[in-house]
């Protein structure tokens, strides 16, 4: 069997492209695999992603394709372009399995083309969401971090749907030292915006700083203007002794070695990977 991953964007990586990746690899060792990345407007794939699979010893195909995170962007004519191309690969390199992330139409309707199963990573989403998802143009198989969301995409799409959590950075549990804490190191991880809610977090640890020593890390995409009002929030309350910015962050593992405690103030969430690889490095989770 050779199975073509499917990653999501051609700029940004998130949890959900890092856990896609991480199944590239598990799968490698059983099976002949190949990364498939989408190009931005000039052609070019996300660097991010090309660096990742160098590194995991995965070997890339970029190719132009789009995905979307929700029923209502769905780009269908350009899926049925994208897919003529993803079908010639295909079909040239062998390729008998696809695996992919969010809502990848293009590698469904080549899936279809080329009789061929077709997995998708998709996560949160409101169940009103799926008056929305009309045709029926979705892969049947679904994969799922959440008992909750699993039951959610099998129910409303009629589609075969399965729960498996993300899987951890290392082989076993990292303790931390034991020692008396002067201050206590949080850390929110994940693109900054409305649904991650990073604000809450901002405001949470400020009303905390009148009794403990708080200083509070924020690792994730900084665009939007969601982002912009975090850093304005952080200025005009003089904050920035306490808080600080990194915009995206390659290495996370160490943020997490050196952390007392991951904070996620999400409105919705499924199962994210920030949680596996917090309590993987022994690092106290509180989360919505």
């Amino acid at each position: 069997m050779k199975i073509a991953f499917f990653l999501d964007a051609p700029r940004g990586f998130g949890g959900a492209a890092s856990l896609l990746l991480r199944q590239a690899k598990l799968m490698s060792v059983l099976y002949e695999v190949i990364v498939i990345i989408p190009c931005d407007e000039n052609g070019n794939g996300n660097e991010e992603g090309i660096r990742r699979c160098r590194q995991a010893q995965l070997p890339v195909k970029i190719l132009s394709f789009g995905t979307s995170f929700d029923f209502r962007r769905i780009d269908f004519l350009g899926a049925i372009h994208a897919a003529k191309a993803i079908s010639e690969f295909a079909e040239e390199e062998g390729i008998t399995f696809f695996h992919s992330v969010q809502l990848n139409i293009a590698a469904e309707l080549a899936a279809r083309r080329l009789r061929i199963p077709h997995l998708m990573n998709v996560y949160q989403m409101k169940e009103a969401d799926f008056k929305l998802a009309y045709g029926a143009i979705y892969p049947q198989y679904h994969l799922c971090d959440s008992q909750l969301y699993s039951a959610v995409w099998s129910q409303n799409l009629k589609i075969v749907s399965r729960c498996i959590r993300p899987l951890p950075p290392l082989c076993r549990q990292r303790k931390k030292r034991r020692y008396k804490m002067r201050e206590f190191r949080i850390i929110m991880v994940g693109k900054v915006g409305v649904r991650k809610n990073q604000l809450v977090g901002i405001q949470a640890v400020e009303r905390c700083l009148e009794d403990f020593d708080i200083k509070l890390t924020i690792a994730g995409d900084m665009e939007g203007e969601y982002a912009q009002e975090c850093q304005n929030y952080v200025l005009q309350k003089n904050l920035q002794d306490r808080i600080r910015f990194l915009g995206f962050v390659e290495d996370i593992d160490s943020l997490m070695k050196s952390s007392d405690c991951m904070l996620c103030t999400s409105v919705d969430e499924s199962f994210p990977t920030s949680i596996v690889e917090a309590v993987t490095y022994d690092t106290t989770v509180v989360t919505t």
